[in-house]
């Protein structure tokens, strides 16, 4: 891997790490009066951007129902790992979802984890 994929793949993982801690407090916190609106300062420069849908990642990702949160299943979020799973050099992406009681009742349709195969341009 050269030194700038290995750079873009770092910058990446990061915008992941990141945007998976801010949904995790937002997917977490309660609904409820009073709990304020929770800010985290980016460092300087650091911008994120969405791109998921031109990279052609179209998972809806599930972090239980809207408001009341009422089991552990229903406030654990979703994540994401790179790794080279077909060996061929690229990060590839894997997207795991998190879920509510009714789909685990099976009261609604289930929702899936997703592989995505990177194609060597960062579109899956």
């Amino acid at each position: 891997m050269t030194q700038g994929r290995l750079l873009l793949s770092l910058a990446i993982l990061s915008s992941l790490i990141v945007s998976g801690i801010l949904w995790n407090r937002s997917c977490s916190r309660s609904a409820g009066p009073g709990t304020g609106g929770v800010r985290v300062a980016a460092p300087e420069g650091f911008v994120l951007r969405e791109v998921g849908e031109r990279s052609g990642v179209t998972i809806r990702t599930i972090c239980g129902p809207p408001k009341d949160k009422k089991f552990i299943i229903e406030a654990n979020g979703s994540g994401a790992a790179l790794f080279d799973y077909d060996l061929d050099g690229d990060l590839d992406l894997y997207v795991i979802n998190g879920s509510t009681i009714e789909i685990l009742r099976e009261d609604a349709p289930a929702v899936r984890n997703a592989l995505y195969r990177n194609d060597g341009e960062w579109r899956f």
